[in-house]
This record gives structure tokens, C-alpha cells and sequence, in this order.
């Protein structure tokens, strides 16, 4: 969850899209990652710490380091954890590891202004290699920039071509791409529509859910099949669309 939604969340229950994209993002390490018991693992714009957490309970000789700009001393002392080190600046990365494997952008480069040269700056940097696997997921389409982007100060959404071509110009080959979460397309549509035909309202993004935990787990599971039919129909070579674009790239060698 993005740092402006954990201030606004009055549920216990997290929304079942995170969850559903943790499965998506679970998929993709298994496979294309192979396992590596001491993996170096980095969430850069990790919000709450969310993905982390859960991947530790599955990964817990790994080595995991959270990366947010909007942390705070309060902030991380609360989300402080064994096994996790949490950081508000990049940079502070150059003296603590050697080698980066596994690197998630989950939902993060809309936030800047200067995606590419943010990119360009990641890869460079001496703890990546040819071998780390970078996985990064953007909401799709700019026709549906709305009030919900507004409030999580989104600079842009992304089509699958131009967030491919945003990555090859920062330096990225891409290994796979394309979108997920095709049924939440529609209630999206409805969303921008009304908007547009009876005004803005005010947006809490994720902290708006106040489903129940049976609720939350269905939705989740929902959206889980919905990622499996979308990613079955990629694999015969249908790319449908979705709510959300992902990519799975390496440093190029070029």
C-alpha cells in the first residue's frame, strides 16, 4: 500500500488487489527467478513494506531491503522488522550490498516526474548486474487518468509500448510485458465516466476498501483467475488489456 493510502487506511483488511498482486508478482519470480536461499532482495518505493513481508515467510534467508523517499523516523521504527532493513534514500544502498538479484517497482515510476532518468540512475548503479531481474508493474492507459491518480500524485499511466519503450530508453531488455486485471477495466471505465458526468470525489485509493475478510478473499481469488486467464491467452499469443501493465526486464547488455 502507497504511504498516502496507509494514512488513510481504516480497515484490518487489506484490499484484495494487493493480495491478488502478490500472487501475480509470485508468479513471475517463479518463473523467471532461479531460487536463491541468500538472495538480495530490494522493493524501492515499497510503501507500507507490504511485499516484503509476505515474501519473507517464503524466502526467509533472503536478504530484503525496503526503499522509500516518503519514510520517516516514526515511520521506520513503526514498520521496523527483523530481517528487513528499511531506507528513505537509494543511495544509502552503495555501502550495504554487492549484488542486487531480485528488484520489484511495484506500482513506483508514475510517481516521478523523470521516469527515465530515475531508471537510468537504478541500473547504473555498481550492485546491478546483467543477472538482476527486475519486476515492475505501472497502472495502464493514460484514458483513464482520473481523481484516483490525482490523490496518489500519479505524473502519468503507462500502455504496455510505452512503458516498454520508457525501459529499453533507460537502458532495460525486456524478457516479458504485458497487462493484467482485465475485469477491474470495466468498473474503472464506470468510475471515469461518472466522474466526468457528475464531478470529482474525493479518492482513498486502496484505504477505501471496507470489505469483510471473506470478502477480501474472494475478490482476491477472483482477480487471481482473472491474471491466469489473461496470462494463458498471452501465452497463445492474445495479449489482452488490463487495469495494470507489468515488465519483466534485466540491465541490457547492448
Amino acid at each position: 500500500m502507497d504511504l498516502i493510502e496507509y494514512q488513510h487506511s481504516k480497515n484490518d483488511n487489506r484490499h484484495p488487489w494487493e493480495w491478488a498482486r502478490f500472487e501475480v508478482i509470485r508468479h513471475f519470480i517463479k518463473k523467471h527467478y532461479i531460487s536463491n536461499a541468500q538472495a538480495v532482495v530490494l522493493d524501492v518505493g515499497c510503501g507500507d513494506t507490504f511485499v516484503l513481508n509476505q515474501l519473507q515467510k517464503q524466502m526467509p534467508q533472503a536478504q530484503y531491503y525496503a526503499i522509500d523517499t516518503a519514510f520517516t523516523e516514526d515511520i521506520i521504527n513503526e514498520f521496523q522488522q527483523e530481517g528487513i532493513s528499511l531506507l528513505d534514500n537509494i543511495d544509502a544502498l552503495n555501502q550495504k550490498i554487492d549484488k542486487a538479484d531480485l528488484v520489484f517497482l511495484m506500482d513506483v515510476i508514475e510517481h516521478i516526474e523523470d521516469d527515465e532518468s530515475f531508471l537510468k540512475n537504478l541500473v547504473s548503479k555498481e550492485y546491478i548486474d546483467d543477472d538482476t531481474l527486475f519486476i515492475i508493474t505501472v497502472p495502464a492507459y493514460q484514458s483513464l487518468f482520473s481523481e484516483h491518480d490525482v490523490f496518489l500524485k500519479h505524473f502519468r499511466r503507462y500502455s504496455r509500448k510505452a512503458l516498454t519503450n520508457t525501459l529499453e530508453n533507460a537502458g532495460f531488455e525486456i524478457i516479458e510485458n504485458g497487462y493484467f486485471f482485465s475485469s477491474l477495466l470495466a468498473p474503472r471505465l464506470f468510475s471515469l465516466a461518472k466522474e466526468k458526468l457528475i464531478g470529482k470525489s474525493k479518492s482513498l485509493g486502496l484505504a477505501g476498501w471496507k470489505g469483510s475478510k471473506k470478502q477480501s478473499k474472494l475478490v482476491k481469488d477472483i482477480l487471481y483467475l482473472d491474471f491466469k486467464i489473461t496470462n494463458l491467452m498471452h501465452r497463445i499469443g492474445l495479449k489482452l488489456p488490463g487495469l495494470s501493465t507489468y515488465a519483466i526486464c534485466r540491465k541490457s547488455v547492448s
